[in-house]
């Protein structure tokens, strides 16, 4: 699922800033926030590897945006100690 994740939001980021001089304002916020998780300063401060049990509960139980707004939606059913449905789409209603 992470792959997964990864990959997608390479490909969303590559697709937006092939469309840069037609962007709005929310699809330039959403390019700065894919670029930031996938870069390598990002992945460092996103890092879950030599956290406490105490810190590691701590970031499961924060919501983190991702600029996409089905992974945003996980991440706060995940704080809140949901189990999301992955397989669900995001609809505009």
């Amino acid at each position: 699922m992470l792959e997964e994740f990864y990959v997608e939001a390479a490909s969303r980021a590559h697709d937006l800033r092939g469309n840069f001089d037609e962007l709005g304002p929310e699809e330039q916020r959403q390019l700065q926030v894919l670029e930031d998780i996938l870069s390598d300063e990002g992945a460092e401060r996103h890092s879950l590897t030599d956290l406490t049990p105490e810190e590691s509960e701590d970031v499961w139980m924060t919501p983190h945006k991702t600029g996409d707004p089905l992974v945003d939606k996980w991440e706060r059913e995940i704080a809140e100690g949901r189990d999301p449905d992955l397989d669900e789409e995001l609809t505009d209603a």
